[in-house]
């Protein structure tokens, strides 16, 4: 993988660092030690074993589960205490496209007649990490590492190539002081405007269904446009440790028996409590007859729950809140949690359950409340007993362990299978259903139960009518297929697609008011007070933006570079729009310009002009790629070990456990 790259992407310098100075003690080995011969041709001296092959070139597998390590690495200490192994599914795929991307860069730098030597190996070590002893220190660390010092030296001298053709084509990349000032300025540069958003969506319900003749005319205006991809119907199976772990039996006496040992685990800290209320709404600054009589009310709500009545039935008859469905129950919380006159009054006032106190005002209205729990105590068995069970499924070595044994059995199984027979016995050992898809999904579309997943659409695609598939790696375990129907390709019908015409008929005619709205928004606009009190008067969302640069989201619009480039070429006080957006219009008065610091230039020209010089050389090295891959694709002389990429995946019966 191209860890310079990386590093700039992700910013983990340290461990980078780390991991090159390794890489390279492995390049010194062989150069000044006991490694054995080099081959600057980058052949694979392993045969047929290959990690990933682009043409004559190949890495092997030690090679790739070296750098697989390294880039795991990276990601735990990212995350840190956050960091759980199924975030690295996928990253045996990530790390194969960087070497495939490496050993594609090297023919780009063989063309510029680029090479790495024997000797700028040994220097490149020499002044990042300074061995006292190479030759016995060498060996020793390359056997931890568990590879030979050829295969080190292999995936060093395609990382030192790499850098080495960034550095020439960085370097070859002129740029003249003015057209340098002008980059700075254009990604520097910002405004502050007063924005306004006309949405489409706004006006969809003024907007009639389209009649039949306009559909037809649209649709026999784009039909030879209007495609349907192949679409299939299958069945599938989703196996995972959740499946397994929630088809266990565990009787009352097992969760009883684990509650006894864990109790600490279901009580309340001691600095919660719990509370009902009835909310009588009044807003705080409502004239003096409206909160006396609120006040009022909630004294007679007040005397009847004192009196003895029931203060759920209360609740649900008299309050304004949203848990009077629920008799007022506020559940669990902490002082802070709640606003002061009503903490105060639970935490405070309320010595003991049971007790009621009101009416408390607060900025919402009236409270009567009833302290319903003290923390630190145990919360009875049959409140917590569903939450037991999931704790001993989860925690308990004796369920952990079988489900893990479970879940490894049912894998093999499934894998295994080879007939509907063979699956349907599986299904019927293990507890998944095979679950059957009816309506055709094309390769674009989501698939009914993993949504997009690239993975679940790589294997659908390739199943073949009648037989399950190969094994999908998902999220939560492994998922097979098989199709059981196939809708070829074909022009659509107008059946197939009038609905979509439809929404796109009506779509155009909402953009189109909104548009004529926002035309009125802008012309009577006359400064940002104006739009802003416009705006708010017909209902569109307006606020005054923060510094906006050419790359920002427009707030409540989201990316619209359009805006921004209109908003950058206007003068302070300016009105502009309406300009279009992502499903909406814009109208915006600019506030404020805020040019660049020609002294700050200044300061940052060389650093600036290194950054430019290195973005143009990534993008001409991915460029090359992306054009010599397809040529390589289509000759078919790209290939990766995919069979060494699932070994790499994280073990789903690991994750149960």
């Amino acid at each position: 993988m191209n860890v310079l790259k990386t590093m700039r992407n992700m910013g983990s310098l340290k461990i980078l660092l780390w991991i090159i100075v390794i890489s390279f003690v492995g390049a010194m080995f062989t150069v000044w030690g006991t490694g054995g011969s080099s081959d600057n041709s980058g052949r694979n001296w392993l045969g047929e074993e290959y990690a990933v092959r682009v043409d004559s070139r190949s890495l092997p597998p030690a090679v790739f589960r070296l750098e697989y390590r390294f880039y795991a690495e990276r990601i735990r200490q990212m995350l840190g205490d956050n960091f759980r192994e199924d975030f690295l599914r996928g990253a045996s795929k990530t790390v194969a496209e960087g070497m495939v991307r490496q050993l594609i860069l090297a023919d780009m730098a063989k063309d510029y007649g680029l090479s790495v030597s024997d000797e700028e190996l040994a220097a490149a070590i020499q002044r990042m990490y300074n061995f006292r002893d190479p030759k016995t220190e060498y060996p020793a660390m390359i056997s931890r590492m568990g590879v030979t010092a050829e295969e080190f030296q292999t995936l060093l001298r395609y990382e030192l190539l790499s850098q080495k053709l960034s550095d020439l084509l960085a370097n070859a990349d002129y740029l003249s002081d003015a057209e340098l000032a002008k980059r700075y300025a254009e990604q520097n540069e910002g405004v502050k405007a007063m924005v306004a958003v006309v949405s489409n969506a706004s006006f969809l319900s003024k907007v009639a269904p389209p009649t039949e003749s306009e559909v037809q005319a649209r649709y026999d205006r784009d039909k030879t446009k209007l495609q349907v991809p192949e679409k299939k119907t299958f069945e599938y199976i989703l196996l995972s440790p959740a499946a397994i772990r929630n088809g266990l039996k565990v009787d009352d006496a097992q969760v009883k028996a684990y509650y006894e040992t864990h109790k600490s685990d279901f009580s309340t800290p001691a600095d919660q409590r719990r509370a009902s209320h009835i909310l009588i709404k009044v807003d705080e600054k409502a004239p003096a007859k409206e909160i006396e009589a609120a006040r009022k009310k909630a004294q007679e709500i007040y005397a009847k729950a004192k009196a003895g009545a029931n203060f759920a039935a209360l609740a649900k008859e008299y309050s304004q809140d949203s848990s009077a469905a629920q008799g007022g129950d506020l559940g669990w919380f902490g002082r802070n949690q709640m606003v002061k006159p009503f903490a105060d009054a639970v935490f405070d006032q309320c010595k003991a359950v049971g007790d009621i106190v009101g009416p408390v005002q607060s900025q919402f209205g009236f409270h009567i409340i009833k302290l319903t729990g003290i923390g630190g105590e145990t919360k009875p068995f049959d409140e917590v007993k569903s939450q037991v069970r999931q704790a001993l499924l989860y925690k308990d070595p004796a369920f952990t362990d079988k489900v893990a044994t479970l879940y490894g059995e049912a894998e093999k199984a499934v894998t295994e299978a080879k007939d509907d027979a063979a699956m349907k016995a599986a299904a019927a050992k293990y507890g998944f259903t095979i679950v059957p898809v009816t309506n055709p999904v094309g390769k674009d579309d989501a698939i009914p139960g993993f949504g997009m997943d690239p993975a679940v659409q790589a294997v659908l695609a390739k199943a073949s009518k009648g037989k399950w598939s190969q094994v999908a790696k998902v999220r939560d375990g492994v998922a097979r297929f098989k199709v059981t129907s196939i809708l070829p390709a074909h022009q659509a019908t107008l059946a197939e697609v009038k609905g979509k015409i439809a929404a796109e008929l009506r779509d155009e005619k909402a953009s189109s008011l909104a548009r004529a709205a926002a035309q009125i928004l802008a012309s009577s606009a006359k400064d940002a007070a104006t739009l802003e009190s416009d705006a708010k008067k017909d209902g569109y969302p307006v606020q005054q933006s923060g510094l906006l640069k050419a790359s920002d989201p427009i707030p409540g619009a989201g990316k619209a570079p359009e805006v921004n480039k209109a908003l950058l070429a206007a003068k302070v006080g300016a009105v502009v729009g309406p300009v279009q957006g992502t499903n909406s219009w814009i109208v915006a008065v600019v506030t404020e310009h805020a040019a660049v610091d020609p002294k700050k230039f200044g300061q940052e020209k060389a650093s600036f002009l290194m950054t430019q010089q290195q973005q143009a050389a990534e993008q001409m090295m991915d460029d090359y790629v992306q054009r010599r891959r397809g040529a390589l694709e289509k000759d078919k002389k790209i290939a990766i070990n995919q069979a060494l990429l699932d070994s790499m995946e994280p073990s789903a019966s690991r994750q149960a456990s």
